[in-house]
């Protein structure tokens, strides 16, 4: 059995259209599923607080600060390539923040979830 790990997954999730908002959210919640049967313990501020948001938005400041004290807890981050991935603030401050920690991250494909890229300590 693979050790049990702690990943964070990075998705974007702010968007005008709620129909991509939703998409996000899905494949979020999908992937979350797909580590937690691998026996992994999947962290994901976007499957956490998306019904959330809608009683009360936290501020920048205190998302910012929910966001990094999960990425510390964190053995390592999964970046979902949706589209808008790359043009995410949000999910750039993370992948940054995790490397803060020496920690890797991952580009993973939103569809198969298999590996695309490895950076940090044991890719590039």
């Amino acid at each position: 059995m693979t050790p049990r790990k702690v990943i964070f997954i990075s998705v974007p999730y702010t968007d005008e259209d709620p129909e991509v908002v939703d998409f996000r959210v899905r494949t979020a919640q999908a992937y979350f599923m797909h580590l937690l049967e691998q026996g992994h313990t999947p962290i994901s501020p976007v499957v956490a607080g998306h019904f959330m948001v809608h009683l009360k938005k936290p501020t920048l400041e205190n998302w910012i600060g929910y966001c990094n004290a999960c990425i510390a807890a964190s053995d390592e981050l999964h970046l979902l390539d949706v589209p808008g991935y790359t043009e995410s603030v949000g999910c750039g401050f993370e992948v940054k923040e995790i490397e803060k920690h020496n920690r890797n991250h991952y580009l993973i494909d939103h569809q198969t979830f298999e590996v695309i890229t490895v950076s940090g300590t044991d890719g590039a």
